[in-house]
């Protein structure tokens, strides 16, 4: 059976809600930030959609990251261009974007001991076919489409399959910021239920191989990993109706209970063997708590 192993120093784990909010504060005096980094890039190899892809990673991410993690703090020097000019060609006096002071240069940059990483999937652009709708927007400032290109999904857009995209993603923090620390704080495929996930195990499979070779290859500094999430749990405006747990929740059940995916008996065999074996499929068994 094809295998890799995992190196000695990557922790894995898997999140729960509560230990975000209780759990972090115990993690040996560290204190970081985490960030949305979904990639973004042209839905074609035009110059302006390539450039569409990279100044939407610059709104959607380097708004938050560049004045913490890049060397010259404050926001992107893209954003700042872009917002500009937007502001110049709807009459206002100056850029709609807030400058910072010096003084606020200093304070924010370099205050996350950390870079945190949150990504599930990837996003395209296109300039071909845009046109303004709500003015002024960030959506207008940005000047671009979303298009849906076919990839292999779970319930929604957010869960498509491209693990070539975090590994994108991983190389982007690295050579803007410098290569710092990298913790995964959330990576995972949404269903609508269902025990025997088998494609969210492809899912983990072909999205941890992107991460190694984002450490073993280009040398990203990953030294955390976190599957999102546990079990199932109230996910945002979508509420009880996707499911991103290895452990499926009765909500019926006054209880609550959990009952084990085929994922959660799979990403088991991970943690054990600390190795990534491509065609392991575990046999199913029931296991409830």
């Amino acid at each position: 059976m094809a295998s890799r192993k995992l190196p000695e120093y990557l922790k894995i784990g898997v999140a729960t809600a509560a230990y975000q909010i209780e759990g972090a504060w115990n993690v040996a005096g560290k204190c970081g930030i985490a960030i949305a980094t979904e990639y973004r890039q042209g839905a074609t190899a035009s110059p302006q959609d390539i450039e569409a892809g990279l100044d939407c990673l610059e709104f959607e991410v380097g708004l938050y990251a560049h004045p913490i993690f890049s060397t010259e703090g404050g926001f992107p020097e893209d954003v700042k261009r872009r917002v500009a000019l937007k502001s110049a060609e709807q009459g206002y006096p100056r850029s709609r974007l807030p400058e910072f002071t010096q003084e606020e240069i200093h304070y924010v940059r370099g205050t996350s001991d950390f870079y945190g990483f949150n990504h599930y999937t990837t996003y395209f652009l296109t300039r071909k076919w845009y046109t303004p709708e709500v003015v002024p927007s960030q959506v207008d400032d940005i000047g671009a489409t979303q298009v849906d290109l076919e990839y292999e999904m779970g319930a929604t857009i957010q869960s498509k399959i491209i693990p070539e995209g975090i590994r994108k993603a991983l190389n982007w923090v690295k050579n803007k910021y410098d290569n710092p620390v990298v913790m995964i704080f959330e990576n995972g495929f949404n269903t609508y239920g269902g025990l025997k996930d088998l494609n969210r195990i492809t899912y983990y499979r072909k999205y941890l191989n992107a991460i190694l070779d984002a450490i073993d290859i280009d040398g990203c500094n990953i030294t955390r990993y976190t599957a999102w999430s546990l079990m199932d749990n109230f996910e945002w405006n979508c509420g009880l109706k996707l499911k991103f747990g290895l452990f499926e929740v009765d909500y019926e059940d006054e209880n609550k209970q959990r009952i084990a995916r085929l994922s959660a008996l799979w990403f088991k065999h991970l943690i054990t063997t600390r190795s990534l074996h491509y065609d392991y499929i575990p046999e199913y068994k029931e296991i409830i708590f």
